[in-house]
């Protein structure tokens, strides 16, 4: 009888710790599907009461869609923090920092960046996107401003301040993971010119590119015509068949 007691506490005393366990834990979700699709996942929230379906998961978050309402909520993958399904888009495909915010549309055609861990707003103004480039990408993202005319885009930071180029020097790329990314400029005949600046304004690789391509191990490929070269990141030719 002693025996048996004994093994019924231990039993008991095995469930209590992982009762204990699972209230204690912090993940807000787990992904599942009844059929192996990865489109019909759903997110199962703890002590969450929403209707949502999963929706895609990137480096930095967990992106849902509710069933009741079809607008967007997301997850933060670093806090574990849960944000309801409020949006009407998210965009977080390509920041890969967690210290950047997420980009999120609340409305068509009304974008904000958001504290990934509050949720509150971060840099909240008129604009509009400039493709995948609009999101934070080492430490800056492209946006184009309503109030101006022109359809280009601005580079900012964290703090939505705009870094200034040289007259006619247009961002039109990401920063890289080097610091550089690459510009336009289009002279008084309307052709453009691509050449490659830093996070500070400064020309790298002055405007003379038909094309150039993102670094990738410090290395550009450009074009000139029909012509192909290689750059370092200091803008000199180290493969030339321009």
């Amino acid at each position: 009888m002693k025996t048996k007691a004994l093994k019924a506490l231990i039993i008991v005393v095995c469930l209590f710790i992982c009762s204990v366990y699972q209230a204690e834990s912090h993940e807000y979700y787990t992904i599942s599907s009844n059929d192996n699709n990865q489109h019909e996942s759903i997110i199962g929230l703890i002590n969450i009461n929403e209707n949502i379906q999963f929706h895609t998961e990137t480096y930095l978050s967990i992106i849902f869609k509710s069933t009741d309402t079809n607008c967007y909520g997301f997850i933060d993958k670093e806090s574990n923090s849960f944000h309801p399904a409020m949006y009407y888009h998210i965009y977080d495909l390509f920041c890969r920092d967690a210290i950047y915010p997420i980009l999120v549309e609340i409305e068509p055609g009304n974008y904000k960046y958001v504290d990934r861990k509050t949720g509150n707003a971060i840099l909240d103004g008129q604009f509009r996107l400039f493709g995948e480039e609009s999101e934070f990408r080492n430490g800056y993202a492209l946006i184009c401003f309503d109030s101006e005319i022109s359809s280009f885009p601005s580079l900012i930071d964290i703090n939505g301040i705009i870094v200034s180029f040289p007259e006619g020097i247009i961002p039109i790329g990401s920063v890289q993971d080097n610091g550089l990314l690459i510009v336009l400029k289009i002279d008084e005949y309307g052709d453009a010119f691509y050449g490659i600046c830093n996070t500070f304004g400064e020309i790298i690789v002055a405007p003379q590119f038909d094309y150039i391509a993102e670094y990738n191990n410090g290395y550009a490929c450009v074009r000139i015509g029909d012509n192909w070269g290689l750059i370092d990141e200091h803008g000199m030719i180290t493969m030339n068949g321009l």
